[in-house]
């Protein structure tokens, strides 16, 4: 899945706009802007509930643990009723397939972390690269 790209008057990208990057290091940028807006906007439970996603995106390298599995699945859960909620508002389809690669990815960690548990092979940032395809993400 991949969003449309322009470039903001910044140099950052938004929802739509992103360069040719990893998956995990789209996902933390995209992340960081939603706090970003979600702090403008007044609206402090949802920027802690992205601030929780983006600490599962920094602790990928982590040893999983209770604690990371749990916050694996706080975040996974906060984005998929978020996406729901955005889809019921009629939001942009760019945005939504914006919501829908960082659900993927956050997929691709838990398989990660799941394969840590059984065969002891520690979750890795190039593991969850792996499960996203290893394609970059790329945008026009």
């Amino acid at each position: 899945m991949q969003p449309l790209a322009k470039h903001s008057p910044s140099g950052h990208s938004d929802a739509t706009t992103m360069p040719c990057v990893s998956h995990v290091r789209w996902a933390v940028d995209f992340v960081e802007r939603r706090i970003d807006l979600a702090v403008a906007c007044g609206n402090r439970e949802q920027s802690q509930a992205f601030r929780k996603v983006l600490q599962v995106l920094h602790d990928i390298d982590c040893r999983t643990n209770s604690l990371r599995y749990r916050e694996l699945t706080e975040a996974f859960d906060f984005l998929t009723m978020f996406t729901d909620d955005c889809m019921a508002a009629g939001s942009d389809a760019s945005a939504l397939r914006a919501y829908m690669q960082l659900i993927q990815i956050l997929a691709a960690v838990d398989i990660a972390r799941k394969e840590e548990g059984e065969t002891g092979e520690l979750c890795s940032l190039a593991r969850v690269e792996e499960l996203c395809g290893g394609q970059h993400v790329r945008t026009h």
